[in-house]
């Protein structure tokens, strides 16, 4: 009776073990995912920076 009730208790845990499993690799494709986003947020933003510099410089001869 007691072995049964261990390996009962070892089918359990290698379940919950699979499934935490699954649900860390689906963060670290959903970490991915966002890290990707933010790099390419990341250069948007560094090219509008770009452009406002290259408008500022612009203005600056505009108004000497």
């Amino acid at each position: 009776m007691n072995e049964k009730l261990e390996s009962e208790e070892i089918i359990l845990n290698k379940r919950e073990i699979a499934f935490q499993r699954i649900e860390i690799e689906t963060l670290a494709a959903e970490l991915m995912i966002a890290k990707k986003e933010l790099l390419f947020q990341n250069e948007e933003k560094q090219k509008r920076a770009d452009e406002l510099m290259i408008a500022n410089k612009e203005l600056i001869f505009q108004n000497s």
